[in-house]
């Protein structure tokens, strides 16, 4: 209300039944407690890196439709497109031999210009390749070659292997035998004097996708993850769940819940990023780095987006709880929100805070069902989306908590935390 203020003692000794409880028990018992939730907290973090990933391998790595969306973008990666040229002109050189077809061409004392002859056929090779992946239409034939290969990337994560994706000695390999073919075909109409059927059946149509002598292990790992895909991230909630339930201050243990996920999300980024340089040092020479760079980019970062994301939904989530705290910074921080409040958004009579107040649960729990049933709802949810939706639930209830706090003997008032 307009010139009303409310006494921070009056908000501190306002509590919940269940907190009440809490601190009426008696010192040793809720130590345990407190000892037993941030048990439940440290375990639950540690899970939450492993969860990313399970949910990570089972939704872009093993799903045909994501996969392809994830690596949509390499189509018009500058890298990848030389890589890709340079790889199909070896090939599609190789299969015409244009060093001997130029001697057979030739008379015997004009033999010496088979080098300068096959020498420019390559080079008209290599612009025709760069032509092709160059067009419009490339993308769409990156596009349905990574579809069409996808089942045997699964495959060479599950450690089998055939068709035209292969685990060949530690590494992911695509066979460019169609984009090859492709190139030949266009190779016959710009110059007659190609051939127009080129055998492409025993010359390297490959490209790497992944190099790395680590392979076994990522196969056992991704056959693990994709068994766990479920299991490791409900049990993570569960056991956030038992921590903020058992813990004699649950709004304490939201802010340790909130920590965990920050520190377990940074940590994860750390060794992220330790792990991309360390695959991309450890590159053969032969390997173009800036496309197996862009490769690892690309094919990882909704991965990375996760982590990012889960930090700030922690970092947020912590500091919500942190306001609804007792420490003189938050009731500071309320106080000017009630100002604000009081002044621009409700009736003189504060009459919002008050009804804010006395439905407090009741908008809680209709503002999270809400936004279960958008992402529910929601077809194939981004990383954006499933943020914004956190955000959106962390930044209701901070508002719900600080507006219902402006009313006097709020129930959603600040809460003492149990002593001892």
């Amino acid at each position: 209300m307009m010139g009303s203020t409310t006494d921070p003692m009056a908000e501190v000794d306002t509590m919940s039944e269940v907190e009440q409880v809490a601190e009426s028990a008696p010192p040793k018992a809720r130590r345990t407690r407190a000892t037993v939730a941030m048990v439940l907290v440290v375990v639950a973090s540690l899970l939450v890196p492993a969860a990313c990933l399970t949910v990570w391998v089972r939704n872009v790595v093993l799903n045909t439709d994501r996969y392809v969306e994830t690596v949509k973008p390499l189509a018009e990666n500058e890298a990848v497109r030389h890589a890709l040229a340079a790889r199909v002109t070896t090939a599609v050189v190789d299969a015409l031999d244009l060093q001997k077809r130029a001697q057979d061409a030739l008379p015997a004392k004009a033999r010496f210009l088979a080098g300068p002859i096959a020498a420019g056929g390559e080079q008209l090779v290599g612009t025709v390749a760069t032509k092709l992946v160059d067009t419009k239409a490339f993308p769409k034939v990156w596009e349905l070659l990574n579809r069409d290969a996808h089942n045997q990337i699964v495959a060479a994560l599950t450690g089998r292997s055939g068709g035209a994706v292969t685990n060949d000695n530690g590494k992911v390999v695509l066979n460019l035998r169609p984009l090859a073919q492709q190139l030949a075909t266009q190779l016959a109409k710009v110059a007659p004097g190609f051939p127009k059927n080129v055998d492409l059946s025993r010359v390297n149509t490959r490209f790497v996708l992944v190099d790395s002598s680590d392979l076994a292990s990522v196969q056992s790992y991704a056959r693990l993850l994709d068994r766990l895909s479920w299991a490791v991230p409900a049990l993570a909630l569960l056991l956030y769940g038992a921590a903020i339930a058992v813990s004699p201050s649950r709004r304490r243990a939201v802010i340790w819940v909130g920590l965990g996920i920050a520190v377990a999300m940074a940590l994860e980024l750390i060794a992220y990023g330790f792990g991309r340089t360390l695959y991309l040092d450890n590159l053969p020479a032969t390997a173009h780095a800036d496309a197996a760079a862009a490769v690892f980019d690309t094919m990882t970062r909704f991965l990375e987006r996760a982590m990012r994301m889960l930090l700030v939904v922690g970092l947020v989530a912590a500091l919500v709880a942190w306001l609804a705290g007792p420490s003189r910074a938050a009731e500071a921080v309320r106080r000017q929100w009630r100002r604000l409040v009081d002044r621009d958004v409700v009736d003189q009579s504060g009459a919002v805070p008050q009804w804010v107040a006395r439905n407090a649960v009741g908008l809680r729990i209709g503002l999270l069902v809400t936004l279960v049933l958008i992402l529910v709802a929601w077809t194939r949810p981004t990383g954006l989306v499933v943020l914004s939706l956190a955000v959106v639930a962390l930044l209701g209830l901070a508002a719900i908590q600080l507006i219902g706090a402006g009313a006097s003997g709020s129930p959603v008032g600040v809460v003492d935390e149990p002593t001892g």
